[in-house]
């Protein structure tokens, strides 16, 4: 299995490479083998990674005032994106634009 995070939009953190790759094997030799596959194709990339947002993440993860006030934004971020998307909908449906436009808000 394989899990990829990304951090950079949802801490604004846009442009910093600010994620985890996770790698979940049967066995620790095709772990190993696994790793250092990745590990040749993530050199090239990431020799010298940015230190900015990592930094600004561990901040906000490793703290639980920083954390909850960071969760309490995404929300509100999250929330507020909903009400846009439903907005829109109505409003194509207003203007009796053909279509079925559920799809914007489910």
């Amino acid at each position: 299995m394989i899990v990829s995070q990304s951090f950079a939009k949802n801490m604004g953190l846009y442009g910093e490479r600010v994620g985890a790759l996770h790698i979940v094997t049967k066995s620790k030799d095709v772990a190993e083998k696994v790793l250092s596959q990745v590990k040749l194709v993530i050199r090239p990339m990431y020799s010298n990674p940015p230190a900015h947002g990592p930094r600004v993440a561990g901040k906000i993860l490793a703290d639980e005032n920083n954390f909850n006030e960071w969760k309490a934004e995404l929300k509100a971020v999250s929330e507020r994106i909903q009400l846009m998307r439903k907005a829109l909908r109505d409003e194509l449906v207003r203007l009796k634009v053909p279509g079925n436009w559920d799809h914007i808000v489910n």
